[in-house]
């Protein structure tokens, strides 16, 4: 098959493909128009069953607990996936291939940079902790607090260098870290499961709506979440400044 019919196979399937998504968004409802009553339901009876102000994340660890398992699976074999191809990819390169760790860092941070990496740390750390922490009561939840605490390491990389980033976040701890955070998840279902006779049902005291230590399982689930998630994109970044160093050579 040559280029010119390579092209045109392509131009004919995109023209395609972008009639079907003009058809499927003239089939949308107008703007700010709500169809269906699912909505106005969980709005009613979330507030009671679970004691939860935040109904989102009633939806996320509850009314549709096992499609969020699954996205936190997916979202835990996309990082192995990664981690495989590039630690693979790795162990075929030879170091003569590759430039220089000074050449694509250049030099050392200024002391300017490192007191703002500080600073930039501890407020990453702290609303990171808060968002994933008050998933029942505010808008966030494991996913939002584990993605922004991750932040933590490059920023690490990015102030300290990559020395400093290794010697504080360990690889084989966060991969037993995440493997935790999401067995959890799976593994407190199944004791619903065990206990009430349906996957995820909570199982534990409600508490009152508001409260920290309320909405039963929901928090523990969230927690859970959080933690693979942070763990998670810990790899991806460790995985990723892998790539942009190598040992010194000696000199001959």
């Amino acid at each position: 098959m040559n280029d010119r019919i390579r092209k045109t196979i392509m131009m004919a399937t995109g023209a395609a493909l972008f009639a079907l998504g003009l058809w499927a968004v003239g089939g949308l409802p107008s703007f700010g128009h709500y169809p269906g009553p699912y909505g106005d339901v969980l709005n009613t009876v979330a507030p009671h069953e679970r004691q939860i102000p935040n109904i989102v994340t009633a939806v996320n660890f509850d009314y549709r607990g096992m499609d969020t398992l699954g996205e936190e699976y997916i979202f835990f074999a996309a990082v192995a996936g990664i981690a495989l191809v590039l630690r693979n990819d790795r162990k075929r390169t030879t170091i003569d291939a590759l430039p220089s760790r000074r050449a694509l860092h250049g030099p050392d941070a200024t002391d300017a940079v490192r007191m703002f990496t500080v600073l930039a740390l501890a407020v990453t750390v702290a609303f990171g902790m808060y968002l994933g922490i008050h998933a029942a009561q505010t808008p966030g939840g494991g996913f939002q607090g584990g993605a922004l605490l991750s932040g933590f390491a490059a920023l690490l990389l990015l102030g300290f260098g990559f020395p400093v980033m290794r010697k504080i976040l360990s690889q084989d701890g966060f991969e037993a870290v995440e493997a935790a955070g999401a067995g959890a998840y799976a593994l407190i279902g199944i004791a619903t499961l065990v206990a009430s006779g349906a996957f995820l049902k909570n199982v534990l005291p409600l508490g009152g709506e508001g409260q920290l230590f309320s909405a039963g399982t929901i928090p523990i689930i969230n927690l859970c979440v959080g933690v693979e998630v942070c763990a998670g994109f810990f790899l991806l970044f460790l995985e990723f400044a892998h790539e942009t160093r190598i040992e010194e050579q000696e000199p001959e």
